[in-house]
């Protein structure tokens, strides 16, 4: 090292300068204690998506976790048609099955012949009615952007399921059908919808589950 004052030579760990006498300030910087790490630009999704669902439509994209741009074509779908579709067509299932409709001019009948059947119906009724309006709470769940709500998609999915064939079950007790043929034809019917589902929860929603922030 050099006195920075006259140019001298000095040993390390020199405080004076002996040539001069002028204080010799050190050049060596001490160690930090830590080296920052320097974050992504995606470290942050809220402030890169936006925290709002009016935040992401202007931005017309998600960035993901990966640091890729998705689109938002098939959430609009999502939120501003397939749930409330999906949650009428479960409101004009659950009248229907109480009222007894689905078996037309035949359904005095039926009661007379099975009565418990017509408890079964109303109990299914009211429970898809629960799962109607249980979509319709999913949906504010994923326009809202909450946390918890790709954990409320998949468990009303595994709800409406678990109330169908609870049905399928209850209702062949009732009448003494085989009950392996009807969940058979059930889910020959139900392979588009959990398809969809998979498709949905395990592909399209988990590379944008980065806006689920709030």
């Amino acid at each position: 090292m050099f006195c920075g004052h006259c140019g001298t030579q000095l040993a390390d760990n020199t405080k004076f300068c002996p040539n001069c006498g002028a204080p010799v300030q050190s050049t060596v910087q001490p160690a930090p204690d830590y080296i920052p790490v320097p974050k992504s630009p995606y470290a942050a999704y809220d402030q890169v998506n936006g925290r709002t669902w009016a935040e992401i439509k202007r931005l017309g994209y998600i960035i993901g976790e990966d640091g890729k741009s998705y689109g938002i074509g098939w959430m609009k779908f999502q939120l501003y048609f397939s749930f409330f579709a999906s949650a009428v067509l479960n409101f004009i299932t659950a009248i229907t099955v109480i009222s007894g409709a689905q078996y037309g001019k035949d359904a005095n009948l039926i009661y007379a012949e099975f009565p418990a059947l017509k408890n079964v119906d109303i109990i299914f009724g009211l429970l898809t009615m629960l799962c109607s309006a249980a979509l319709v709470f999913v949906r504010f769940q994923i326009s809202s952007l909450k946390r918890t709500a790709m954990r409320s998609y998949l468990t009303v999915f595994i709800l409406s399921f678990v109330i169908g064939y609870g049905y399928l079950i209850a209702a062949s007790a009732v009448i003494d059908v085989s009950v392996i043929s009807m969940i058979g034809e059930e889910i020959g019917r139900d392979v588009t919808s959990i398809v969809m589902f998979i498709i949905n929860y395990a592909v399209y929603f988990k590379h944008r589950s980065s806006v689920f922030v709030n």
